[in-house]
């Protein structure tokens, strides 16, 4: 995301529009998991 200046990615659900991800909620997520691996559920 960084390196292309992508700041925000749409969430689809069978291609409807349900939300929106930030590269803010990104690295939120990353910090509380730790470095470690993380998958999205």
């Amino acid at each position: 995301m960084v390196t292309y200046d992508i700041g925000r990615l749409p969430v689809l659900d069978d291609g409807q529009l349900v939300g929106i991800v930030t590269r803010t909620d990104i690295l939120r997520q990353w910090h509380q998991q730790g470095s470690g691996e993380w998958g999205v559920g």
